[in-house]
This record gives C-alpha cells, structure tokens and sequence, in this order.
C-alpha cells in the first residue's frame, strides 16, 4: 500500500478508515518497520497515526527537492485517521443514514478470517467486490458529512479527529466571525457561499489552563445519571396477553410470558390473528420516554486542544451572600459559574437530582476487599463541586445552599453562554445531518469517563444541562418522590404511559424539539420487564400493531451469547458466568497480541444491592438514606458500573 501512494505526487495524505482508532490503525502499528512520529493514543484508541512513506519516488522527490517552498525531508507523510469518531454507527448504517443510492451502500460482510497471506491473491474475486464497495460507501459518507460540516460550521474531518473536536472549533469560529452569503461566479453561472469575516470588540471565550480552575472544572463533571428504582414490570392483562399465546402455540403448558414469547418467537406459523387479537387488548404499559436529541457525552478531560485561558476568575468571597441569595431564590441566571458548595440535600428523595460519587466500603461474599464508588447518602448536609445548574436544580428539587466556599465564576458581560451556544450548534448538527426517522442503535462497546478533544467547562455545563432536561421531566411526574421511575437512562426514562398526557399537558412532548421528548415505541409499550441494574435490564414491547418484541442490554456481555434465562437467574439471586475470548491487548511495545485463550466472566446477583436496598415487597429499591440502613460491610468501595469479575482458569480468586 505504502508504495503505491508513493506513487502520487502528494506531499501530504490522510487516510481515513472507519473504526480505524480501534482496528485498523493497529495493523498498520503492527506492520510499520519504524516509527517516524508519535501517534496520538487515548481511550479510544489511536485517534491519529503519522507516518513517512519510505517509498516515496526518487523522482518525486527530486522534484520536491527543487522547489525551494519545501522543507524538511522529501518523504511523503501520510496520517491515518478514524471517522469512528464521527460517526459512531456501522458504515452500513452510516451509508443508510446518508441517503446514499443503492449502487454506493454496503454489501453483505465476508469472512476475512478465510484469506490468509496464502490465498488471498487466488481468491481476489471474493473480497475486492466488497473492498472496493467499502471504499465507495465510505468515500461518499465522508463528502456528504464535510459538506454539511463546512456549511454549519466552516470545519471538515480532515482537521478535526473527533466531532466534540469539530463542533468546539465550529463553535469558536462562529463565535469570532460573521457569517455572510455572497455570490460568487460558478462555471457559466453564479452560486452562494458562505463568507466569514472577524468581529470587532468581542469579548473572547477561552477554555482553561490555570492550574486552579483546571481543579475545580475536573471535580464538577458528574457523567450521565443512570439508575435501576423498581425490580420487575407487569401489564395488568398479562393472564389475558398469556391466554392468547397458548391458544396460538396450543401445546404448550407454560403460563410464563417469557416461556410463551419464545414459542411465538420462534414459531413459522401465521401470527395475523394473534396480532389482531394482542392489539385489541387495552392493558396497563411502561414507555420509554426519549429525550429529544440529547448530547450529553460532550465531556472531556484538560489535555485538549484549545487556546490560553482568560475568561473564567476565582470566586470572589465578599460575592457569597449575594450569590447564596441568588440561589436559593433560583434566580441565578445572569452568571455561569463552577462552585465549591455546603448544601442540604432535599429530604425522602427517592431519586436524585444530580449523580454522586461518594465513596463507601464493604467486603464481598467471597471475603475479598473491592473498591469504587458508591450513591450519596441523602437527607443530611452534603460538600461538592457543582455547575451552577446543578446547584440550581439541587435547589429546585427543595434543597438550600447554606454557603459557597470557592470556584470560578464566568463573568456577567459575556451575551450569550459559552455552554448555550454549544449545545446548540451540537443539536443543528445532529439534525442537519442526521434522517430524524432513523432510529439510533446502543453502542455496546464500553466508553472511557473522559475524551481529550473537548474543553471541560463546556462539556461539564452541557452534562449539566442534559440533567436540567432531564429533571424537567422527573418533576412532572413527581419522579424525585415517588417510585414512578422503573430505570432510567442518562437520557431516557422507564416510566407508566399514563404519565404522557401530564408530560403533554406541560408541552414537554415532541419528536423533533429539543429540550422535550416523546415515546420510543410510539402506542405500543413494554409488558414485562426486568431492572436489575444500571445497564441491565430486559423488555417484552407489545407494538402498536399487535406484535411482540424483545429489547435486551446487559453491559460486559456478548450479544451473541446473552440469553433471557440470564437475566431470570439473576433476577432469582444467582450469579451468572460464561467463558468469553480475551480482548486484544494492544501496547506500542508489543503492537498488537490476540489472546487465544479464554476468560470468564461473572457477574454477581447483589450488584444493584450496592446502588439501593433490596427489592420490597412490590420491587421498589428505595435509596439508602444513611450507612445504618447499609446491608454490607463497611470496608467496600464499589464501582458505578464495575458489574464484573474476570475468574482466570485454575483460579480461585476474583481479580
């Protein structure tokens, strides 16, 4: 490959992969005789991977050699990049989304694992069909997504290797320019574009790099709130829904709904009348109320691309009283601002405002020490650093801050929120680009709590704001005192269908404006569900036609091998395992290792004990309200989403 680029005459390429910062970035380290630059490694893999061609052509770089504008050494640089990072969907479904034509969307896969070094010339007939379609698919989604980026936001993927990192540059040019179009000559005719000239006297917005508001801008990103409140759901119809399925699948003897659903599941049989029949049935559901266009993963850690800091100050403390005032009267608005704050939590809070990270200990069944984090305690005083809107809707939930001891403060004079406007350009983004109808797909594989390519206090009041969103629902339907939330999601929540007429009559309900939501499954909804922990639960969805559906998650677990009798032992107090290949482990030593052997993994029945008290008698996990009520040892820390062990073969121990 190298010597054919060599070939153009280019001083610089990039190449772009899908998921290449996973996958194929990683061959390429793997088979590079010498590295030339350093690549850009984070949690996501590597995002940028520099490279000098070694076979460039003698005669191009004569050539180079010549022209008096080039330095340094006459070699080709190529730049290996992902648009993963842009677009974290299938390349199937990416091409879908793009309304690509039929002739330039993805065939079907093929097994790679067939061609080998040994035969992969003699079987080009099979795989170069299916490369050659990949290229296209790719190529065309990139040129449609650069189009629209450049007109929204002046920026392409070319010099952006993530989107927080092109919508925070989209964002800060705008923010510094106006945008004006003018007509401009195009072959026989004329065309509009876009022209962007600097504005005069504007108060520049800067991202941070003094150390003491680096601190507190680190400690007030909280991360998305996800909580499973209430153990299980049943419709009340669900001896009439059951009865309906024995007379279609009629040998059966079981009255388990998920007994019967994987008969039907799995029965060629016309299900026309039973559709009918199941879709006359008016019986209690749960919905999945959606948030509308939620970007709520904006955040990042310090090491980011961005410009000195000037814009945030300290918090003045002669401002305390003022502020506390403000707060407690929820009347800050003129400020943004990221404070140090001694506050009293809101009393018999079922579910909390704003995600915790308190620490707490206990020791396991097996007698080993575990460590991570664990939900606040409530109903008493509470010390943490918090986003002014958080500390809003702290208050809004019937807490009071009793005093502010430090922070930063942005000040008055800026017009218009940093924090506003680029949770805005991210939402005309999403929806300029992406088809509203598609429907999103959950991404299984596990993210990082922090980017490196957005600033903090951005991504920190847009986490923040999708809190506000978020509670704005929960208040509605009086979620934050009553057991009216099954599961929620950072973004969704599990809730009865008869809260919608209330979440309509507050105007909260829509497909398409943000900052409201609607029902994922539209009339339909689900009939059975388990909620055993955070990113564990299981659904039966009746549609509005008639039709049963399942929705599963189980975070850690293979899709492949999940099966529904999991979910029922853990349910039941049992712990579950299964043998899972090792990942690759990937190291700039080593380059890339594939395990060949096998881990297993378990993951324990008790998890969800560590967030709330055991299920009561009608499978409400009321929160603790103090250690006393606490079912463990007190020397366990335990880890928000550590819901796994790995048990090496011939081991006795957790690790």
């Amino acid at each position: 490959m190298l010597k054919y680029l060599g070939q153009y005459d280019r001083k610089r390429l990039i190449l772009i992969s899908h998921n290449g910062s996973g996958f194929d970035n990683w061959i390429v380290l793997k088979n590079a005789k010498k590295l030339t630059h350093c690549p850009l490694k984070t949690p996501r893999g590597i995002l940028s991977f520099p490279l000098s061609n070694p076979y460039k052509d003698e005669d191009l770089q004569k050539k180079w050699k010549r022209q008096k504008e080039i330095k340094g050494n006459y070699l080709q640089h190529i730049n290996f990049t992902c648009s993963y990072q842009h677009e974290s969907s299938s390349l199937a479904a990416w091409g879908n989304s793009s309304n690509l034509p039929a002739n330039l969307r993805k065939i079907a896969d093929v097994d790679i694992a067939k061609y080998t070094q040994d035969n992969w010339e003699e079987l080009r007939h099979e795989w170069e069909p299916y490369a050659k379609r990949d290229t296209l698919c790719l190529g065309a989604c990139l040129i449609k997504y650069n189009q629209v980026t450049k007109e929204v936001v002046n920026q392409n993927m070319s010099n952006n290797l993530t989107a927080p990192s092109l919508s925070l540059k989209g964002w800060y040019y705008l923010y510094h320019y106006d945008k004006e179009m003018v007509e401009e000559e195009w072959y026989e005719t004329t065309r509009m574009v876009a022209k962007h000239t600097e504005k005069e006297n504007i108060e520049k917005v800067y991202s941070h790099t003094n150390p003491f508001i680096r601190n507190f801008i680190r400690r007030s990103i909280k991360g998305g709130r996800v909580s499973a409140n209430r153990k299980s759901f049943e419709t009340n119809k669900m001896d009439e829904i059951c009865n309906v399925l024995k007379e279609y699948i009629s040998q059966t003897r079981s009255n388990n709904i998920i007994d019967l659903f994987k008969e039907y599941s799995a029965s060629t049989k016309d299900k026309t009348e039973v559709h009918l029949r199941l879709k006359k049935i008016e019986c209690t559901k749960l919905m999945a109320f959606d948030a509308t266009g939620l970007y709520a993963s904006a955040m990042s850690d310090l090491d980011s691309e961005y410009p000195r800091a000037e814009s945030g100050r300290p918090f003045l403390p002669e401002k305390e009283k003022e502020f506390v005032k403000l707060f407690n009267k929820q009347k800050f608005r003129p400020r943004t601002a990221i404070l140090t704050v001694w506050f009293d939590y809101p009393k018999n809070m079922f579910f909390q405002p704003i995600p915790a990270k308190d620490k707490i200990t206990f020791t396991n069944k097996e007698g080993k020490k575990e460590t991570g984090n664990k939900i606040r305690f409530r109903n008493g005083f509470c010390h943490d650093v918090l986003t002014s809107v958080d500390i809003q809707e702290i208050v809004k939930a019937g807490g009071r801050i009793i005093r502010i001891l430090d922070g930063i403060v942005y000040e008055e004079n800026f017009k218009t929120p940093p924090n506003r406007d680029y949770i805005l350009i991210l939402r005309d983004l999403r929806n300029k680009y992406k088809r509203e109808e598609i429907e999103e797909k959950e991404i299984t594989t596990e993210d990082s709590k922090s980017t490196r390519l957005t600033t903090s206090h951005l991504g920190s009041f847009v986490l923040s704001h999708s809190k506000k969103i978020m509670n704005n629902f929960i208040h509605v339907i009086n979620g934050f005192y009553k057991p009216e939330i099954y599961y929620t999601d950072t973004d969704s929540l599990y809730i009865s269908s008869k809260n919608w007429k209330k979440l309509n009559r507050a105007g909260l309900v829509s497909e398409k404006d943000y900052c409201k939501g609607k029902n994922d499954y539209g009339d339909g909804g689900i009939i059975f569900g388990l909620y055993l922990a955070l990113k564990v639960k299981y659904n039966i969805v009746l549609t509005s036609d008639g039709v049963l559906k399942e929705k599963k998650t189980f975070k850690g677990y293979s899709n492949d091998k999940i099966s529904v009798e999991d979910y029922v032992q853990l349910a039941s107090g049992h712990d579950v395992s299964n043998e899972f290949n090792k990942p690759w482990e990937k190291s700039f030593t080593n380059r890339v290792v594939i395990p060949n052997d096998k881990q297993t993994k378990v993951f324990r029945s008790y998890l969800n004990n560590v967030k709330r008290k055991p299920p009561n008698s009608e499978g409400i996990m009321y929160p603790y309200n103090d250690k006393d009520e606490y079912s463990f040892d007190e020397n366990y820390e335990f880890d928000d989403f550590d819901y796994l062990s790995n048990q090496e073969e011939n081991e006795d121990c957790f690790k």
